[in-house]
């Protein structure tokens, strides 16, 4: 296989992987429904680049709405690494511990403000709804989201 053909098959690859992490961020699940650790961790690495890596650590099966609001947390994180960087996910206990790290982070004072409660679509770019849909799906799993920010890393626990 030359060149052409490796970069055409590493990026459907890609797509796919996008379109299986946009199904699981957006998509209705049904009740009782699971997402298996090694599905979401291929999913995570499909998505991978050279200049963002994802690592799924949880090993266990979740249900698809725990795993709906990883994925949101994820894309919530993805908006401060403009640089790119390494986004981590666990879940201990039934708690979740999302991070991203990264040389040069840049949270949106205003977007990162929106995931302590459920707020209106107001001021929102489509591009931003994670952060609408985020604070929706922990308030529907009768959670709460709070985040800590330094120069380096950016860390959810639900």
């Amino acid at each position: 296989m030359g060149p052409e053909m490796a970069l055409i098959s590493e990026s459907v690859e890609n797509a796919n992987a996008r379109v299986k992490f946009f199904r699981l961020a957006f998509g209705m699940a049904s009740e009782g429904q699971m997402a298996s650790g090694a599905e979401m961790s291929a999913i995570l690495n499909g998505l991978a680049s050279p200049r963002l890596t994802y690592n799924w650590s949880v090993e266990k099966d979740v249900t698809r709405d725990e795993a709906k609001l990883a994925c949101l947390l994820i894309l919530c994180l993805e908006t401060a690494l403009p640089r790119g960087g390494s986004i981590k996910v666990g879940c201990e206990d039934g708690r979740w511990e999302i991070s991203a790290r990264g040389d040069r982070l840049e949270p949106i004072a205003d977007l990162w403000a929106r995931l302590g409660r459920v707020t209106s679509a107001e001021g929102l770019k489509p591009s931003e709804i994670q952060f609408l849909l985020a604070p929706l799906q922990a308030a529907t799993l009768d959670r709460a989201i709070t985040y800590r920010n330094s120069d380096i890393c950016l860390e959810f626990n639900v």
